[in-house]
């Protein structure tokens, strides 16, 4: 029902939550039925009882489109090579993933340098190379507002819809600047990070999206964002992040300032960005 369906290469034992359907007709393909029944909605004819089964009264009767033995074995090697591709493009994204895992360790850690003239890397706190940016807003009930959010992961800064400043109340909203390292105070642990850009401007956020700006030819934003990215700065974060109420475990602004990383110069993040 979850598309758990597959297709046996050997002889096998199964265990009595699982089922297996044996071809016995030469008008079906193996690799056809495998295909059909990956497709076929399942779920729609289990039982929907506390815990959903699908068996033989469910299998049995179901009816599927047959065409002829050639046709279906054309059908399943065309899909059979897209599986392939498939399974061989994801090996090589993940060969990559671990790569790049590998070069941004070296990179932000100073082994790795590009050759400029730009100063050794030394350890700094957070709170050395960048300052805090909070413009208030003062909210007006008639005006349309639009509030930015940031998706955990590292997966980047959304866009709220708008909403007059009547729905928004006596909340504390702040304008949201460009260039800026902002994170979800909530989820900061959890890689909710980012930079803001050009695209956020004229958009507010609330005080839990704190925005700090790099300090002038210091630090680059990118590359704070690489460095909380990386295994290193996300074991920061989350050591910064105390509490235990399920996924909330608020990032204080005083702990992030005082976490330490290693600064070369603005050039060189520049690149490594």
């Amino acid at each position: 029902m979850n598309n758990k369906i597959r297709l046996t290469a050997a002889p096998l034992c199964l265990d009595t939550n699982m089922m297996a359907l044996t071809v016995t007709s030469s008008e079906l393909d193996p690799e056809f039925l495998f295909y059909t029944l990956s497709y076929a909605k399942l779920y729609e004819i289990a039982d929907t009882s506390t815990i959903p089964q699908l068996n033989n009264k469910h299998i049995n009767p179901f009816v599927i489109l047959l065409p002829s033995i050639s046709e279906q074995k054309k059908v399943a090697a065309t899909l059979s090579t897209w599986d392939r591709a498939i399974e061989l493009t994801e090996k090589l994204i993940a060969a990559k993933q671990q790569r790049k895992a590998a070069l941004t360790q070296q990179l932000l850690t100073g082994k790795v340098r590009f050759g400029t003239n730009d100063p050794q890397f030394r350890s700094v706190s957070v709170g050395e190379i960048v300052e805090k940016v909070a413009t208030a807003i003062e909210v007006e009930s008639t005006v349309p507002y639009r509030e930015i959010g940031i998706r955990s992961h590292g997966k980047g800064i959304f866009h709220k819809e708008p909403v007059f400043g009547s729905e928004i109340g006596e909340k504390r909203v702040y304008k949201v600047e460009p260039g800026c390292f902002t994170f979800n105070v909530v989820f900061a642990w959890e890689q909710a990070i980012a930079v803001t850009t050009t695209n956020e401007a004229g958009f507010i956020c609330s005080h839990r999206f704190p925005m700090f700006r790099p300090k002038a030819q210091v630090v680059e934003p990118k590359y704070i964002l690489a460095f909380f990215m990386s295994p290193k700065g996300t074991e920061m974060l989350e050591l910064a992040s105390p509490g235990g109420a399920g996924r909330n475990r608020t990032l204080g602004q005083s702990a992030f300032c005082s976490v330490e990383t290693l600064s070369g110069g603005r050039k060189e993040h520049e690149v490594m960005s």
